[in-house]
């Protein structure tokens, strides 16, 4: 209990209690409280003088408001009409109760300006939390909730098939897309598109790149999906025009059509032929389907693809579905087992005994399937960074509460009821919450636009992260949850506060307590904070080992590009193979170019052509036999991507001139087929239609398809004998490249391919590619980490110096009775350390049950990686001690004489 030379006098605060109006009577005796607390430390006469000339202000003050003020005669007028007319004097009490509202909380308004250190802090700690779960509402919301812009898309479904040891595939034949129209009962209809490809439009003299696909014609109707000019694709689209006509998107005729009504029925030239536009489709439209569907929003030019019933030998065709109503995603599926069954029982020449399984799965569910394993662990990180904003913010309003404890005290002693202590603390709480609020919505704001604009591929519908109501209600929600956790326990130890128990000093449970709850909600964060740095340990040191990872080939200092080839121009496939070794000259002939080749599928491109192969005693294949990914190549490929040979050859020109059945293939397949042999000179049966191909060369498995694993063997075969187009030219070179996919453009056009040269970019490129759901989830867990350990340090440095304060007195007597600096620093210290020793081992525990989040994302490191706890630990309790020498090296050199006075 402070010393009654400390208290106000008692004659003065009768007086301000009578003068004050009732409305504002607590409030202003606890400021003037307060300030004569501070004044009284300084000098006692002087506070005592000061506060006696307040009530004479506050004297003066009431004469004028008795006279002036209506609402002081309002409030006469309702202490006198108790029991006349309660309807009326109710609603005159509700109006009254609302203006008591609004004065308390321009009075906690300005009690948080004059403190703004903690308003600051609190405001800032809330906001960053706040700002975070913002973030993550709103790519949960955009990328993994919000269902798919079509009719009734719950009913929507991709057909994906397993066949022998091709697992998940998203496309099949057109024939197996047919047999889905024919299955009585499941669906209401079935419609393919193709993957995405590049067409060349002729404007003028030059060529243009264009991205296209091809949808059957009933897709836009099973999707719901109406062109806002003109017309959809129609049967006769596919029956009478041979698919000559098109639909174009919205981007395309505003920047291609100039937006004029008039664009249906306009010609353009496309791959040398003129394709009439018959529609617009919507600005928002998209054909969303999942991995491996290879059609991004960014298509420009829809063609029509032809269903033929009879075509069984390419599964290429993304195929969605639409439910029959009343059935569902497992009664379909069951239906197709069934399909299964007779296909391989009716076309044993197809699929040979090979396991046949069709299944449907939700559009919107397998469009996210494979990014929501990363975005759960991102979103688990940002709920952990919330819970530790609002376990700081809790700590933080305690303090606050403990420190002005006993000014509640006061108040409640001079008559203020539980619900006006309540709604002192509450009201504090609120305007800070709402501080908040708006600071994280501003955060969060840039911070998705500007998340927005890395535009990671892969990841669905992240161009549609933006800012609406949702992200509005989002906002208002999380503020609740802030002023929640942060000022309702506070509150209701206000609601329990004794006045006059406090003013005696039996505050020594209600300490203890409150300091306990502190330290607990330190240690919580500093846990959480162990969970988050282990995450980003891991997830840093699966991205450096995929990084570091030995690809079997050298994407550095390497250009790729399309330059896909009119072939109409040819008189026979030798004449294109002519044209293709004179054209690879021509490029290898530019300044800077160090070697050049071609090859349908570049590394890590995310396909390339898969069929069976076998030795050459087979009499036939199909999907039972062995799976190989095959490649059409022009010479000079292999070595420009730097492959090691193990043996034999690289393709020759003459290879490709003269159509000779010969192919490399990688050292798998070799061993596969001619285990402990030399297989150079060895003949074995190839599928895609090709003849058995002789094996000029073995290499060394490169990694094409995956960075992370290896996948099928490997046949390269002349460009002229699988003839897969376009072809990506590889070039090597010894410079920065600037200006090369120019030169090469120029000199694809001099030759005469008739075609735009379009994708130029860098092969490492690719790898970024395949590598940027982890890179993202890296970036975004460690600043996660960085804030919540910084977080957790301020709330451990709070609790600190709030118990160094308290102990000030009983450690100045300490010093003044012999006590060593060296004793109280390590009496300072055991009170950070046992919080310490508390939330490390919970939170290595945490961080060893939450692993399981990461399986799936990590290369090459365990989740539950002993390094990166070791290293967590560390980092967290070098944070914490740092958060706890400093407030306790201040109290143990505080000079003891100079406390002891001051404590009076």
């Amino acid at each position: 209990m402070a010393p009654a030379s400390r208290q106000p006098p008692r004659p003065a605060v009768w007086l301000a209690s009578r003068l004050l109006p009732r409305w504002e009577r607590e409030e202003i005796l606890g400021d003037l409280h307060e300030a004569f607390t501070v004044r009284a430390a300084q000098s006692q006469v002087r506070a005592r003088l000061w506060y006696w000339g307040q009530v004479g202000l506050f004297a003066g003050q009431g004469l004028v408001d008795r006279v002036r003020d209506p609402i002081g005669e309002r409030r006469r007028w309702l202490e006198e009409s108790v029991g006349r007319d309660p309807i009326r004097r109710g609603r005159e009490e509700r109006g009254w109760e609302v203006t008591t509202m609004a004065a308390g909380l321009v009075q906690a308004t300005r009690r948080l300006a004059k403190d703004w250190r903690f308003s600051a802090s609190m405001t800032l700690i809330l906001g960053v939390g706040i700002g975070a779960g913002l973030i993550g509402w709103s790519v949960l919301d955009r990328v993994l909730m919000q269902p798919l812009p079509y009719e009734d898309a719950d009913r929507l479904g991709l057909v994906r098939v397993d066949l022998g040891q091709i697992q998940n595939h998203p496309g099949l034949a057109q024939a197996e897309v047919a047999d889905m129209r024919a299955l009585d009962g499941a669906f209401v209809g079935a419609e393919a598109a193709r993957a995405e490809f590049t067409a060349t439009l002729e404007r003028g003299e030059g060529y243009e790149p264009v991205l296209a696909s091809g949808v059957s014609t009933g897709m836009l109707d099973l999707l719901g999906v109406a062109p806002v000019l003109g017309r959809s694709f129609g049967p006769r689209d596919d029956e009478d025009l041979d698919g000559e006509v098109i639909l174009v998107s919205h981007a395309f005729w505003q920047s291609h059509l100039g937006g004029a009504p008039d664009a249906v029925g306009q010609t353009l030239n496309l791959n040398g032929r003129p394709r009439p536009v018959v529609g617009v489709l919507p600005e928002d439209f998209a054909l969303h389907l999942g991995a491996g569907g290879n059609v991004s929003a960014d298509v420009q030019v829809w063609f029509v693809q032809s269903i033929d019933p009879t075509a069984r030998n390419f599964w290429g065709y993304r195929t969605v579905v639409r439910l029959a109503e009343g059935r569902t995603f497992e009664q379909v599926n069951e239906a197709l087992e069934g399909l299964a069954t007779r296909l391989l029982a009716e076309d044993p020449d197809a699929y040979g005994d090979a396991d046949l399984r069709f299944v449907v799965h939700d559009l919107h569910a397998d469009l996210t399937a494979g990014v929501r394993p990363a975005i759960n662990a991102a979103l688990a990180s940002i709920v952990l960074l919330l819970l530790v904003a609002f376990a700081n913010s809790a700590s933080l309003m305690l303090g606050r509460q403990r420190a002005r404890e006993m000014d509640l005290a006061v108040r409640s002693a001079l008559g203020a009821g539980r619900s006006r202590l309540v709604g002192t603390v509450l009201g504090e709480g609120l305007i800070l919450a709402l501080a908040a609020g708006l600071l994280g919505g501003v955060l969060a704001s840039w911070a998705v636009y500007a998340l927005r604009a890395l535009d990671p591929p892969g990841i669905p519908r992240w161009s549609d992260l933006g800012v609406d109501w949702s992200f509005l209600v989002a906002a208002l929600g999380l503020a609740a949850l802030g002023f929640i956790a942060s000022g309702f326990y506070p509150a209701w130890r206000a609601s329990g506060a004794s006045g006059w128990k406090l003013i005696r000093g039996e505050t020594s449970t209600r300490g203890t307590s409150s300091a306990t709850l502190r330290s607990t909600l330190v240690g919580v964060q500093l846990a959480l904070a162990v969970v988050l740095i282990f995450s980003a340990l891991v997830l840093g040191r699966s991205t450096a080992r995929l990084a570091a990872v030995d690809l079997g080939y050298e994407p550095e200092q390497a250009l790729t590009m399309a330059v896909p080839i009119d072939g109409g121009q040819f008189d026979s496939p030798s004449d294109e193979g002519v044209f293709l070794r004179q054209l690879t000259e021509r490029i290898e002939a530019i300044p800077g170019v160090t070697s050049a080749g071609a090859v349908s599928h570049v590394p890590l491109y995310g396909y390339a052509p898969t069929d069976a192969f076998s030795g050459i005693d087979v009499d036939s294949l199909n999907w039972e036999n062995k799976l190989a990914n095959y490649f059409s190549t022009v010479p000079g490929y292999l070595e420009t991507i730097g492959v090691e040979f193990r043996t034999g050859r690289d393709l020759l020109n003459e290879d490709l001139e003269e159509r000779r059945p010969v192919a490399v293939v990688d050292a798998s397949l070799a061993e596969t087929l001619f285990p402990g042999e030399n297989a150079v000179g060895r003949v074995f049966k190839a599928g895609w239609g090709l003849p058995d191909l002789e094996i000029v060369g073995v290499i060394r498995h490169p990694r094409v398809m995956d960075a992370r694993s290896e996948v099928r063997p490997q046949v390269y075969v002349p460009a002229t004998l699988f003839r897969w187009r376009p072809l990506y030219y590889v070039v090597r070179h010894d410079g920065d490249g600037v200006g090369l996919g120019e030169a090469v453009r120029a000199e694809a056009d001099a030759a005469g391919t008739g075609r735009a040269v379009y994708d130029v970019r860098p092969l490492d490129g690719y790898l970024a590619d395949a590598t940027s759901a982890l890179r993202l989830t890296l970036t975004l867990i460690t600043v996660l980490a960085g804030l919540t350990a910084v977080l957790a340090a301020f709330g451990l440095f709070s609790v600190m110096m709030y118990v160094a304060y308290r102990a000030r007195r009983a450690s100045a007597i300490r010093s003044a009775l012999g006590a060593t600096r060296g004793e109280l620093l390590r009496h300072h210290l055991s009170g950070g350390t046992r919080i310490l020793l508390g939330a490390i081992p919970v939170g290595l525990l945490l961080a060893v049950v939450g692993a399981r989040l990461l399986q799936t994302i990590v290369y090459d490191v365990s989740t539950y990686d002993a390094v990166s706890l070791l290293v967590a630990a560390v980092v967290a309790a070098g944070v914490g001690v740092v958060a706890t020498w400093l407030p306790a090296q201040s109290a143990a050199s505080a000079d003891p004489m100079e406390t002891l006075r001051a404590e009076g």
